[in-house]
Order: structure tokens, then C-alpha cells, then sequence
């Protein structure tokens, strides 16, 4: 979902940064100083837009609250200007910021997986032997460890 968030966040503000110039460079040559400051409004908006999809990889809660910043903005100036496109685009914002959130997961633990497999599974995960490099599992007659590529020393027989 968050690459999702991305693309469709990109592409929007690709869209709204150019309504927001058009609007912006209109108010300007009718001299129509609400309009321009409306369109001013959108291109804060669109930048926000940047930066919730630029954030929704690393930092989903950010990105998210980045986009309802953006909605909070953009209903606001889409009830109060005359640039009311700037409503809808807040109300897109919500939509983003709901979907950012919703990307967050929780991360998965040995001990969760080991909870929910079948009995058979759960005895394979606990004589598994744990890497001292890379601390995944791997399977107890292992020499070499399949993800990092750590040498397991094999223990000296007794005398």
C-alpha cells in the first residue's frame, strides 16, 4: 500500500502544483490578490503532497500526519477562498493520510510466528540455531549461515 501512497501522492501534486500556478499566475494578471494567495495556498498544499508520499517509506505515521496537515489546509482555504477546488484536494489528503496510516505494521516477531504455526512448525522453530552475526534462524547442522554468510565453529570433540 505505501507504494501505492506514493505514486498516487506524486502524481497528484504534479496535477495540483500545475492548478495551483495556473490559479496563482491568473490572480495575478487580474490583479485579483484573494485568488493569487488561494493559489499560493494550493502550491503549500501540493508541497505537502511531496512530502507525505516522500515520507511514507520510512516514516508512515509522518507521512500520514503530513497529509492531514495538507486536508486541514486544503478544506479550510477550499471553504474560505474562491479557489473551492482546494476542498476536494483536501479531502483527497484525507484519503492519503488514511491509507499512510493504515500501511503501518506492526513488526513480526519469532515469537508471534512461533505462537501461531502447527505444533510440527513450532518444534522446527525452536531446535532451529540462531546466527550470532545476522540473528536469523537457521537449520542446526548448518556451517555457514545462508543469509550473511557467518562460519559457525564446529565445537572441538572431547579427548
Amino acid at each position: 500500500m505505501r507504494i501505492a501512497v506514493i505514486v498516487i501522492s506524486l502524481v497528484l501534486m504534479v496535477l495540483l502544483f500545475a492548478q495551483s500556478c495556473t490559479v496563482t499566475a491568473g490572480g495575478s494578471l487580474a490583479e485579483d490578490e484573494s485568488i493569487s494567495s488561494a493559489g499560493a495556498v494550493g502550491l503549500l498544499v501540493a508541497f505537502l503532497f511531496l512530502l507525505g508520499g516522500a515520507f511514507v517509506m520510512g516514516m508512515p505515521r509522518l507521512s500520514a500526519a503530513m497529509f492531514w496537515i495538507a486536508a486541514f489546509i486544503g478544506i479550510l482555504a477550499g471553504l474560505t477562498t474562491e479557489f473551492a477546488d482546494l476542498l476536494i484536494w483536501g479531502v483527497v489528503a484525507v484519503v492519503l493520510g488514511i491509507m499512510a496510516r493504515l500501511s503501518v505494521r506492526a513488526p513480526a516477531t519469532d515469537a508471534v510466528a512461533a505462537d501461531e504455526a502447527p505444533a510440527e512448525q513450532r518444534a522446527e522453530l525452536t531446535r532451529m540455531k540462531v546466527c550470532p552475526e545476522c540473528a536469523e534462524r537457521v537449520q542446526p547442522a548448518a556451517k555457514v549461515c545462508r543469509f550473511c554468510g557467518f562460519r559457525f565453529v564446529d565445537p572441538e570433540p572431547a579427548a
